[in-house]
């Protein structure tokens, strides 16, 4: 192997455009420039794009695999690429899964890349200094079912999301390995975490997509059970006057959620002041005017929802009660601040995200019922407003929803129940034929 060159410069895309018949055909082409050491002059490549359309992100993650490979063995050229007829004695995991982060680093936003590192700390004090040519698919299963089944060293269950961001950093080191460093083996082919799971777990994780009006009503009276618990028990002292108020703060996340249809993001800034009364209509509404959102500095607070609007959601009588409950007790607890975010601890600190799911999981288990995600209630909220005796139309329900498109309701966040098409069904014979 000959080293041609041992300068790079920077990558410069240009956007280019050709008539076609169906318009315009946008496509990008890299440039860059390479010094050679014989003749110490620069010479001009290119990563062309117009034969697989790529976008400036494909042909930048080109360029920074060739600027690694330039950084390492000092070639450019994929012909030159040295080979692996006698690959190393050992390839460390935690040395590639350095080197994936290296790479990785160059490609994504911070917070992505902040992301993944916190998965890689993980995973590299599972597998460490191993070598990886005698890591096995097996292993690798064995490592994903504890991880969902409980049967690891902290005895938790983690979620679906969790092992599958474990199982990224491990299949991109195995990828950076064998195309690098010649390594044989790719266990990754066939463990996968969904193929670990067993029919119980596969139940809990959820295949179904949303909750019923049934299973609303469980989960909701496995919630009532425990306010009617410790609201008896408060007079024992400030713990039980705090699990009321938890378990008083979790109905209102949960009903908010399923039959407002907010988002995560627009539960964590709810105020006191979102709660309005309508005198026109009598009923009460929520009205959002911010959410929040994730940005390179993590998640902040932000004017407006996700899709830009502030209108208004009627809710059900009950619910505006249930809300109403929790003010009454925080004004108790802090006075009446109409900026104050209601979806806080006892102790006043904000919920994370992840304490919502964990609310969503913890109820659904006291309930008897399949677990999911806190968005997923607005497609049980959809589901069951259209298979409703009440006949909700289309338009309506994504007028709930808060969707620019009836296509995206449509498509993503309804769903027909089988009993809804049987009464469709009959309704043909009362056609006047």
């Amino acid at each position: 192997m000959k080293l041609i060159y041992d300068e790079i410069s920077e990558l410069n895309i240009k956007r280019y455009e050709e008539p076609s018949d169906n318009g315009k055909v946008v496509y990008y082409n890299g440039f860059y420039r390479v010094k050679n050491i014989k003749t110490r002059k620069w010479e001009n490549k290119r990563i062309r794009g117009k034969r697989k359309r790529l976008t400036k992100k494909q042909i930048r993650e080109i360029f920074t695999e060739i600027y690694l490979l330039f950084e390492q063995y000092g070639i450019i050229d994929e012909k030159d690429k040295p080979g692996f007829d006698n690959p190393a004695e050992q390839i460390l995991f935690d040395t590639m899964c350095d080197e994936f982060l290296k790479h990785y680093k160059q490609l994504v936003q911070p917070s992505s890349y902040l992301r993944v590192k916190r998965h890689a700390e993980i995973v590299k004090e599972e597998f460490g200094n191993e070598d990886m040519r005698y890591i096995s698919g097996n292993r690798l299963e064995s490592y994903y079912y504890s991880l969902q089944s409980g049967e690891n060293e902290k005895q938790h269950k983690y979620s679906y999301s969790e092992v599958s961001g474990r199982h990224f950093v491990i299949k991109s080191t195995f990828k950076r390995a064998r195309q690098y460093h010649g390594l044989q083996n790719n266990p990754c082919e066939f463990a996968i975490p969904k193929r670990t799971m067993n029919d119980k777990l596969r139940q809990i994780e959820g295949s179904k997509k949303h909750w019923t009006i049934e299973e609303v009503n469980k989960v909701v009276a496995a919630i009532d059970k425990e306010i009617e618990t410790t609201k008896k028990d408060i007079h024992k002292g400030k713990y039980w006057y705090n699990r009321y108020i938890r378990a008083l703060r979790n109905k209102v996340i949960i009903c908010t959620t399923i039959w407002a249809a907010t988002r995560k993001g627009e539960l964590l800034v709810f105020k006191d002041s979102s709660l309005k009364y309508d005198k026109k209509e009598s009923m009460y509404y929520l009205y959002f005017a911010g959410t929040q959102t994730e940005t390179e500095e993590g998640y902040v607070f932000k004017d407006g929802t996700k899709t830009g609007d502030t209108g208004k959601i009627y809710i059900h009588d009950s619910l505006a009660e249930t809300i109403l409950a929790l003010i009454d007790e925080h004004k108790k607890l802090y006075g009446y601040d109409p900026d104050r975010f209601d979806m806080a601890s006892t102790y006043g600190k904000a919920l994370s995200r992840n304490q919502v799911n964990r609310i969503f999981e913890r109820y659904a288990t006291a309930a008897g019922v399949h677990y999911i995600p806190p968005h997923k209630g607005r497609r049980s909220h959809g589901s069951i407003l259209i298979n409703s005796d009440q006949e909700w139309t289309l338009e309506e329900i994504q007028e709930r929803l808060r969707h620019s498109s009836s296509e995206t309701t449509r498509k993503y966040y309804i769903e027909i129940y089988d009993s809804t098409r049987a009464k469709s069904a009959k309704k043909i014979n009362k056609l006047p034929l």
